[in-house]
């Protein structure tokens, strides 16, 4: 089975700590498909969680460094990857999807992406983050209470 751009990308942020688990429904793909096209997802998926300079990214891709550095800084400025100096190298990794590529897109976000990350968070894709107890995450109320809304 030959996988898309999409879902490589989709097992490539699975594999990172925060994980980007797989739904029945699929809708995991669905938003990939909305925050990046076919091509800057195919680069996404040869990145890793570890921060890598551009020329072991290129040679993964088997894509010219050129055109591998353009994407990547352009990936970067919409927090899909995330990048860092380090030993006077520029290295980019893959950004995880909750607490990274999701809080990026709130720009982008609208009716129909909001909702499909909803159903992609209701039909168990948090649940890497969201399961382990103590809780990971968690609201503490500000000695006030808000209104249900």
């Amino acid at each position: 089975m030959n996988m898309s751009a999409y879902e490589r990308m989709a097992d490539a942020l699975d594999r990172l700590p925060n994980a980007y688990p797989r739904t029945a429904s699929g809708v995991e793909i669905r938003i990939l498909e909305r925050i990046c096209s076919e091509d800057e997802a195919a680069l996404a998926a040869a990145l890793t969680g570890t921060p890598e300079p551009v020329d072991a990214i290129a040679a993964r891709a088997d894509r010219p460094l050129p055109e591998v550095r353009r994407a990547l800084f352009a990936l970067a400025r919409r927090g899909i990857v995330w990048l860092r100096q380090e030993d006077g190298k520029v290295r980019f990794r893959l950004a995880p999807f909750i607490v990274g590529m999701l809080e990026a897109q709130a720009d982008r976000m609208d009716h129909e992406l909001a909702h499909l990350v909803e159903d992609y968070l209701a039909g168990g894709g948090a649940r890497d983050i969201m399961a382990p107890q103590p809780a990971l995450q968690r609201f503490v109320p500000a000695a006030a209470t808000l209104k249900k809304e």
